[in-house]
């Protein structure tokens, strides 16, 4: 009882704060208010700092009974061998298949094996067999199926996870593939695969040399593979690894071969059982390699999160910055470094351009739409002349609009006086320019004249948001697949 009357006596004093005061120190999620969501977020950041803001990224780790070697490179933290955990982090097991049989059944779930651990196996190691499983145990780690590299429950440990395709590239670009062949698929780069690869470990004969030169101590070692039918191969000629981005069709993977120096990067079915690296998250290394901890609530920047913060919060617990104090419909909004004019249409203020942020209303960046996440629902961006968004980002719980204001509803749209009668449109998404109606700003002129293609914030099914679509003579709503690429308004909150 007593931390019950504490915490409420705490709240009480946020009165105290002066109204024309915004400055608030443990709104770490951006949202302008200081509540719930920053004490479970605070909860849990608690402790999770105080190993790791100096520790060097090189040191071992410790996960599932077993440790880990890590190795920086660039700026990022990377297991320096293959995963061989048994459990997600949670604790919760991952799926042991060894019948061939049985590894592909469904309902699809993660599961894992050893190299080997089955009917049917071929094996190419210089300096192991390969199919034996005590022995590829320790030298390639385990297979995943790539239900268990995306499961949400996290094959890696906290604070860690298994690498996007994004993430992939990143390390080739560091490693000197060029911007341009990043994106290709296929075989890419010159000389990258071997900075990868083990220097010992992989096939060698009189006509080649497999092994690698393992340049940042990456040690690529040729775990093989396990077929989707459950067979295993490749061990010691190949390695693939899975990337976590993909769906239930396709996953995106890396694939190094004795007798190539590049890095191979395609899409496969996601039943087949491959490598899994991990890749740590949310930490940046220092010049000397040391690794600090990205904390939205270490509010006193000691470098943990702890008792005085929890304090610094519920002082500041039930505080909410009044929303655009100085702010008059008409004038310029300020919004992640650009200048939005605004207009009021019955009794509303909208925007009057089209939103061009890359990132959500708390700095996080929305991530770019590629090849590789075309058909996701969750929700990128694209640009071209002007930003273009899938419908999932309009809901996403961070905000792509200020603080606020949000993206408008499909009765939003309706209410707009529109003359020109509501017919349908016969064009597609990813065009250019915006309607000028009622004072909407005319941004850009596509090849099908001014207009507009915008979402609403709601869903007509599953899989399709209701959008607007405008000329200058014409304008319709309707739904497209929530995977389209549309422009985005932003329209203030309700008084």
């Amino acid at each position: 009882m007593k931390h019950i009357l504490t915490l409420t006596a705490v709240v009480i004093a946020t009165s105290c704060l002066g109204q024309d005061e915004c400055d608030l120190t443990y709104d770490g999620n951006g949202d302008g208010v200081v509540g719930s969501a920053d004490l479970i977020d605070l909860l849990a950041e608690v402790g999770t700092c105080i190993d790791s803001v100096f520790v060097q990224c090189g040191d071992p780790l410790l996960f599932d009974d077993h440790l880990y070697n890590t190795v920086a490179i660039a700026d990022r933290c990377w297991f320096a061998e293959n995963l061989r955990t048994r459990v997600y982090s949670n604790g919760d097991p991952i799926s042991t298949v060894n019948g061939d049989d049985e590894w592909q059944d469904y309902p699809a779930e993660g599961r894992v094996s050893v190299y080997g651990d089955g009917n049917d196996c071929l094996q190419y190691s210089p300096e192991i067999d390969a199919c034996d499983t005590l022995q590829s145990l320790p030298e390639y780690g385990r297979l995943y199926n790539w239900y268990a590299a995306a499961d949400y429950r996290n094959a890696c440990p906290s604070g860690w996870h298994v690498p996007s395709d994004e993430d992939w590239m990143e390390l080739e670009l560091t490693l000197g593939v060029s911007e341009s062949d990043a994106d290709n698929t296929g075989w890419r780069g010159t000389n990258e695969g071997e900075q990868l690869k083990a220097e010992s470990g992989w096939i060698t004969n009189q006509w080649l040399d497999g092994n690698g030169t393992d340049d940042f101590g990456f040690t690529a070692m040729p775990g093989g593979m396990r077929y989707a039918q459950g067979s295993y191969g490749s061990a010691g000629s190949r390695g693939w690894w899975w990337s976590s981005t993909g769906s239930t069709q396709s996953a995106w993977c890396r694939r190094l071969e004795d007798d190539e120096s590049g890095i191979w990067r395609s899409n496969t079915q996601p039943f087949n059982g491959f490598s899994i690296r991990c890749i740590q998250d949310s930490v940046e290394l220092t010049s000397d390699g040391e690794q600090s901890c990205s904390l939205a609530y270490d509010g006193n920047l000691d470098g943990a999160v702890g008792s005085a913060d929890l304090i610094g919060l519920l002082a500041e617990f039930g505080y909410e910055c009044p929303p655009d104090m100085e702010f008059a419909c008409g004038e310029a909004l300020v919004y992640q470094g650009h200048d939005y004019e605004t207009v009021e249409i019955a009794g509303r203020c909208w925007f009057a351009e089209n939103l061009r942020t890359e990132t959500y209303s708390n700095g996080d960046d929305i991530p770019i739409m590629s090849e590789t996440n075309l058909f996701s629902e969750t929700g990128h961006l694209a640009i071209n002349d002007v930003v273009y968004y899938q419908w999932g980002v309009t809901t996403d719980s961070r905000g792509v609009c200020p603080s606020g204001w949000q993206v408008p509803s499909l009765s939003d749209y309706e209410t707009l006086p529109i003359s020109a009668p509501l017919v349908a449109h016969p064009y597609g998404s990813l065009l250019h320019g915006v309607i000028d109606c009622c004072d909407l700003v005319v941004s850009n002129n596509g090849p099908f004249g001014p207009y507009e293609y915008s979402w609403t914030r709601d869903e007509s099914n599953p899989s399709e948001g209701w959008r607007f679509v405008g000329t200058a003579s014409s304008s319709s709503l309707g739904d497209s697949p929530k995977y389209f690429g549309a422009t985005l308004r932003c329209i203030k909150d309700p008084n």
